[in-house]
């Protein structure tokens, strides 16, 4: 039979083995999470001179540009850098800004500043901010 002094030693080796995985575990995974935190506040691509249109059958809506687009998939918005909106329909409009954001499921973009509007039909408009709901094709 073993001494009893040997079974003492091996039961707090074996319960400090489990203490320090327990705590290697704990703070692992929070470690883990901190990463993965901060990973959700950074863009998953860009897109240097981005262009995007909308059609319907009667042809081209609109035309949306920009000197760069950096999508954020968490927050499901992208930001513009010097964004420029060609609308084609009621009459030719050019909305040019200096940033926006362009919000993916509702198809809204919010220019800011430095917002000017040549419109063809109204003549041209500054603004510091526009929001503007993009017209989806059918």
């Amino acid at each position: 039979m073993a001494h009893p002094l040997l079974i003492r030693a091996i039961l707090a080796v074996v319960l400090a083995a489990l203490v320090g995985v327990s705590a290697w575990l704990q703070f692992g995974l929070l470690a883990v999470d901190a990463v993965s935190n901060a990973a959700t506040d950074a863009p998953d691509y860009y897109i240097d001179n981005f262009t995007s249109s909308g059609v319907d059958r009667n042809g081209k809506i609109y035309q949306l540009r920009a000197v760069r687009l950096e999508h954020y998939p968490h927050a499901e918005f992208a930001e513009l850098d010097a964004p420029q909106l060609i609308q084609y329909r009621p009459s030719l409009r050019q909305i040019d800004a200096d940033s926006g954001r362009l919000y993916v499921d509702s198809g809204e973009i919010l220019l800011r500043g430095n917002v000017t509007i040549d419109d063809a039909a109204q003549g041209q408009v500054q603004s510091n901010t526009m929001r503007i709901r993009l017209e989806r094709g059918q």
